[in-house]
């Protein structure tokens, strides 16, 4: 049988089927795995040479301006789910996963087979959300400008980030399990058998250690 990320890569071509941030949908992998523990090295957002890969699939960070919690109000999170759904549309794109954190969101992209735009998909979802959010008073930005991407190398570095969006919530105190937290797609992966229900709730797997803020 195939690998779950074996199969995605096998289908990136296809428009993505997984609903966006405005439900509990996504692509989760399956878990369980003892991975290799290494940080990756921070750099300035949007002042580094990115890695261009055409059909590549991503692993990112985007964080709000100022660390605002922006994302912890609703109706923000649903503008951001519309505006995911509109560039999908525009220029399709698979997202195999998302967890989407008060001041922060991680997620995982496929892009098609000859696609290495991100960049543009990235400037588009925070131009349409950012034209819905609420701000705070005497705030006028949403999004610290750019964000951090890290190319997946194979289905170990995959599971590793899968992983490590999942627990996201845990790490940063919002949540004693994974499970608690609505706004990921670790529900989906339960229901497709890639995670047990409990998983991150009592063993604390590797990619806790692990820094990708």
């Amino acid at each position: 049988m195939r690998s779950a990320y074996t199969a995605l890569r096998g289908h990136r071509q296809h428009r993505a089927q997984v609903t966006t941030p405005r439900t509990k949908d996504a692509l989760p992998s399956q878990s369980r795995y003892a991975y290799p523990k290494f940080t990756a090295g921070k750099q300035p957002l949007a002042t580094y040479r990115r890695a261009h890969i055409p059909g590549g699939t991503y692993f990112f960070t985007v964080v709000t301006y100022g660390r605002q919690p922006l994302l912890a109000d609703h109706l923000n999170i649903n503008a951001l789910g519309r505006a995911f759904r509109r560039v999908k549309e525009e220029r399709p794109f698979t997202m195999d996963a998302f967890v989407l954190m008060p001041d922060h969101l991680h997620c995982i992209w496929t892009l098609p087979e000859g696609d290495a735009d991100y960049s543009s998909r990235w400037r588009d979802v925070k131009k349409y959300a950012s034209q819905e959010f609420l701000l705070p008073p005497g705030s006028q930005h949403a999004w610290q400008r750019g964000f951090w991407e890290h190319v997946i190398r194979d289905e170990n570095d995959w599971q590793r980030h899968m992983d490590y969006i999942h627990y996201n919530p845990v790490k940063h105190g919002w949540a004693q399990s994974p499970r608690e937290w609505q706004w990921s797609s670790f529900h989906q992966c339960v229901k497709k058998g890639w995670y047990e229900p409990d998983w991150g709730a009592q063993d604390i797997p590797d990619v806790a250690d692990m820094d990708w803020e």
